[in-house]
Formats: structure tokens, sequence, C-alpha cells
């Protein structure tokens, strides 16, 4: 892990609303995916930790972003998107 002191003012935008996509993962190739909107990082974590427990499932969580050609892409919050639930 890395840690550096940086300038708050180095970024150029922000979204106050970002769209939250948790995948669940019960088996090698089963996966539901779902978006989460409306809710904050920390709800939305909440709420996807309790539903992985509910289901019996691995969870990954992403950012869902677009780039700067407006192509969808995912920023990885738990997990390391590498997919199926390893052993």
């Amino acid at each position: 892990m890395r840690v550096e002191l940086v300038d708050e003012r180095d970024t150029e935008w922000e979204d106050t609303e970002p769209v939250l996509r948790a995948f669940f993962w019960t088996a090698a190739t089963a996966v539901a995916c779902v978006d989460v909107r409306d809710a904050t990082t920390a709800e939305a974590m909440e709420w996807a930790r309790a539903e992985a427990a509910r289901r019996g499932a691995r969870l990954e969580l992403a950012i869902r972003a677009l780039d700067s050609s407006g192509r969808p892409g995912l920023i990885w919050l738990i997990g390391d998107g590498g997919g199926s639930p390893r052993g």
C-alpha cells in the first residue's frame, strides 16, 4: 500500500450521485449483478454485504463510471474484479 499527501484541488470533476454495481457470486459461473442508485457508498456497501450474506454469495462492489469517451467502466471498491469466486 502506498500513501501520499496530495493537493485536494488536483481533480477536475466529481460525481455526487455515483452508480454502484454489486456482483454476487454463488458459483464459479453464477453471478447476479445489480446497480445501486440513490445511496451513499456506505449505504450501498452495507446493503450489498447484507445481501451477499443472505444469498450466501461472495461480493464484489464497484463504482460504474464513464471514461472521457463516454464508455462505461468499473472502479473496484470491494473485491478485485477478477470474476468467479476463488476457493
